[in-house]
């Protein structure tokens, strides 16, 4: 079949369903086998976290990018539109090449139906999609981001030689599991044999499972506070976060700076700063610090605790897990704590809102706000309210309208809005706010 109009072909895509529970990733990998396996011989670096992964694969992005490589990125979900899950070479996927690749997608899929897998369903069509335009492309370096966990995950069919762990906590149970040890093996199913194995600051619980699975591929293990990490020096709203870098690379402690707010950033930057001179040792390539400190000043990532106005101040953060919440929780403390903070939040029914407004309850806010928001999964206002009417704070509001609150916020006096929760709610609020589409 063959699709004209890019919204009938992304609409296709969303209304693909299959009554089969995949478990495991052999569909995926028949999938790949009837493709060709467009996977193949791709220089992968594969990152998982149950935080952190999109800013670290930013991070990761704009330093190849830098050093003159073309690079490939894959990540989810997209804030704005569809497109921005794959770009290459600083670009999205284009409509054109989205239309040009879908019959394929299309022919490959109606064969699906046919097996014993049945249909191939959102995020298995479009990490396809993935791997068809990669395989065109040939990038130097491609950053594929795990959808949920990582053993899994439909992008596990790569041989990712580059395995990144950002963060393990609680998240997505149902699927992954109610422990950080169940957690960890999930996600340490990245790990390949011989990989070079990159992560964060784990429980040591988690770190555990994780040096068993490096011990069982013979991989090698790179620890956050260990092998490298970072130090912060100065944290400010206006000037970003500044913070020395060291790692046993037999180089000397490095300053470096963000525009990105957050400890947590400093820790991703780090991350990705210990990834990228392990790639560029390994192929060879000249290490450049001025260039590497212009990177990571100007690296961006949408939704992150990113101003999206001035007048009045509001920022817009997708902390829609306890662990999201916490580190936004500490970017208040210490980034906004001169500032009268108002907080409006909105969340999907499938996540834990009352810890999340156990954490929100403990914020240095003087009001929050929490809303319903266009989604087949949000919480409606009746259940928000069941909530908060158990909540003992005072500052504590449920509204019906959260377009109509921001219209009449209007931030004087030192007064700021932070705007947090789903991903799916942030998206809706930075295109009503950036749009135009505010009164």
């Amino acid at each position: 079949m063959k699709f004209t109009d890019i919204n009938a072909a992304l609409n296709w895509m969303n209304q693909e369903s299959n009554p089969i529970q995949r478990e495991g990733i052999e569909k995926i990998y028949y999938a790949m086998n009837y493709l060709g396996n467009p996977q193949k011989g791709l220089k992968v670096i594969q990152v998982t976290g149950t935080n952190g992964k999109g800013s670290t694969t930013a991070f990761l992005k704009n330093l190849f990018a830098g050093a003159g490589l073309k690079v490939g990125t894959f990540t989810s979900p997209h804030i704005e539109k569809f497109n921005e899950r794959i770009s290459y070479a600083g670009h999205d996927i284009s409509d054109a090449d989205l239309l040009r690749l879908m019959p394929l997608i299309y022919d490959l899929n109606e064969h699906m139906a046919q097996t014993q897998y049945g249909r191939l369903v959102f995020f298995e069509i479009y990490t396809c999609l993935l791997f068809l335009y990669f395989h065109e492309k040939q990038p130097d370096v491609c950053l594929i981001e795990v959808g949920i966990g990582g053993l899994n995950d439909c992008t596990n069919v790569v041989d990712a030689q580059y395995a990144v762990i950002t963060t393990v906590a609680l998240d997505h149970v149902d699927k992954l599991g109610d422990t950080v040890e169940a957690v960890a093996y999930q996600k340490a199913g990245i790990i390949k044999r011989g990989a070079q194995v990159f992560i964060g600051q784990l429980p040591a619980s988690s770190v555990a499972v994780v040096e068993a699975k490096v011990e069982e591929e013979g991989a090698k293990l790179y620890q956050y506070g260990h092998e490298f990490g970072a130090l912060p020096m100065t944290l400010s709203l206006e000037n970003g976060s500044k913070f020395t870098y060291w790692n046993d690379l037999g180089m000397e402690k490095e300053e470096f700076r963000l525009s990105m707010l957050g400890q947590h950033q400093m820790h991703n930057a780090a991350i990705a700063l210990m990834v990228f001179q392990h790639w560029m040792y390994d192929q060879g390539i000249e290490l450049h610090k001025e260039k590497m400190a212009q990177d990571l000043l100007t690296t961006h990532w949408q939704g992150r605790m990113e101003k999206i106005s001035d007048q009045p101040l509001i920022f817009i953060d997708g902390a829609h897990n306890e662990a999201g919440l916490e580190a936004l929780k500490q970017v208040v403390e210490t980034y906004l704590i001169d500032r009268q903070v108002t907080i409006l939040f909105a969340g999907l029914n499938r996540k834990n809102q009352s810890a999340h407004l156990q954490i929100l309850d403990l914020f240095p806010a003087s009001q929050i706000y929490i809303a319903p928001f266009d989604h087949h999964e949000s919480y409606s206002q009746a259940e928000w309210q069941n909530l908060v009417n158990e909540d003992p704070n005072p500052n504590l509001h449920v509204i019906g309208d959260w377009a109509e609150f921001i219209d009449q916020f209007e931030g004087e006096n030192n007064q700021v809005l932070l705007v947090t929760g789903s991903l799916y709610f942030i998206s809706q609020v930075r295109q009503y706010i950036l749009h135009g589409l505010r009164n």
